[in-house]
């Protein structure tokens, strides 16, 4: 603005804005600083326990330090903090405290406290993560042990144990860059792990169109932000995978596609497993098959196994890969052909999925079909046919 004044007005009109260009006043400490001011006129006009609702667009590390640090140092309770991506505004609710902020003083962080939260949020999403999910699980530890208190430079005050928390063994930068809010972050170890996010948006959204055939989009959407509410809301982009995959839609509104009812897909299932059955003698080699905790079907030549096939529906496959026995090159991921797109995006947004999954491979129910059909097969062959059938994003989740 200041340089636009002077061009536009000329020098001597825009001397009085020039000190816009030298002054560093406007940074976050600033920030913080001016929300402090506005809320804490605002707390003093409120009754206990009265509701605060903040929208917070383009939302990033330190506006959120900042949103926080003032509305705690006005005497507000932090009881709801919503993320969905970098790219929509954060929710946040507060509570007028009973106790004013100028009576009692805020406690000294604990870091410890902050580390744990941090790694919950990491498993309860069960996927790598952006910093500022990280950063703000962080900043709702504080909040929570109520350390988040106006002071002189708070703001590196608060940030500082979320950094050393990531400098930490537990956990793993998917980037490129040093910056800490480049890539992605992850856990070394992630067998404590509960089913990851995107697996759990799939079941969600598959019981519920199963349920509801011809509901809206915003009714979907509400119904997974009840059960995956605060840093686990997904993201419109997740559930549009999903329901590419699975639903068709109609004048605005989803329904499953046929060939995934339940009954077709247990169908398809039985179907695959016989092709298996048929082809084993073919190529030489024994058949194995189980039913729990996984449909498993293992090849094995003189008690070795050659191949394991897991028989999927769905594209619910992290625990399969994290706690499958057999060599990942031995081991094939059998599943629907309109569930491969679906499988591909999971595996392009998550860096340590992908790396479970790199010697793995993937066989479509059609290409099954396809090999019990040819003659003459070898087992050279079939190991060339496993891979000319590779997986990729449907077209209409190419636009996202």
């Amino acid at each position: 603005s200041a340089l636009w004044a002077g061009w536009l007005w000329g020098r001597e009109a825009a001397a009085p804005f020039k000190f816009v260009l030298h002054s560093r006043r406007y940074d976050w400490n600033w920030h913080a600083a001016a929300l402090y001011a506005a809320m804490k006129n605002l707390s003093e006009h409120l009754p206990l326990n009265a509701p605060l609702f903040a929208i917070v667009p383009e939302v990033e590390s330190a506006f959120l330090s900042a949103t926080l640090l003032a509305a705690a140092g006005c005497g507000f309770e932090l009881t709801g903090l919503a993320l969905r991506t970098r790219h929509d505004p954060a929710q946040i609710l507060w509570a007028r405290r009973a106790f004013s902020h100028t009576v009692k003083e805020p406690a000294e962080i604990d870091a410890e406290a902050v580390r744990r939260a941090m790694v919950t949020a990491l498993k309860e999403r069960g996927e790598p993560v952006p910093s500022l999910h990280l950063h703000a699980a962080g900043l709702a530890a504080m909040a929570d042990g109520h350390s988040l208190g106006w002071r002189p430079e708070a703001l590196a005050q608060i940030n500082a144990p979320i950094l050393a928390a990531l400098a930490g063994p537990e956990f793993v930068h998917h980037a490129e860059s040093k910056n800490p809010e480049t890539g992605l972050w992850g856990l070394t170890d992630w067998e404590a792990a509960t089913e990851s996010l995107p697996d759990r948006v799939e079941m969600i959204t598959v019981r519920f169109l199963q349920t509801n055939p011809g509901a809206a989009l915003r009714d979907l959407e509400n119904t997974l932000n009840t059960e995956l509410p605060g840093l686990l809301t997904p993201s419109l982009g997740l559930l549009r995978a999903v329901l590419a995959s699975y639903a068709v839609e109609t004048d605005g509104h989803w329904s499953p596609r046929p060939q995934d009812s339940p009954s077709m897909r247990l169908a398809d299932l039985e179907s695959a497993a016989q092709a298996l059955t048929v082809l084993a003698p073919r190529l030489g080699v024994s058949l194995q098959r189980q039913e729990n905790p996984q449909r498993l079907i293992l090849w094995q030549d003189s008690e070795e196994t050659v191949y394991a096939f897991y028989l999927l529906a769905s594209a619910v496959v992290e625990r399969i890969l994290r706690q499958n026995p057999y060599p990942p090159e031995r081991s094939l991921l059998v599943l629907p052909g309109g569930r491969a797109g679906l499988l591909a995006y999971k595996l392009d947004r998550d860096p340590a999925l992908r790396c479970l999954a790199e010697r793995w491979r993937i066989v479509k129910f059609r290409a099954l079909r396809r090999l019990t059909e040819m003659t003459g097969l070898t087992r050279e062959r079939f190991e060339k046919e496993l891979s000319g059938d590779p997986i990729e994003p449907p077209e209409q989740m190419k636009l996202f």
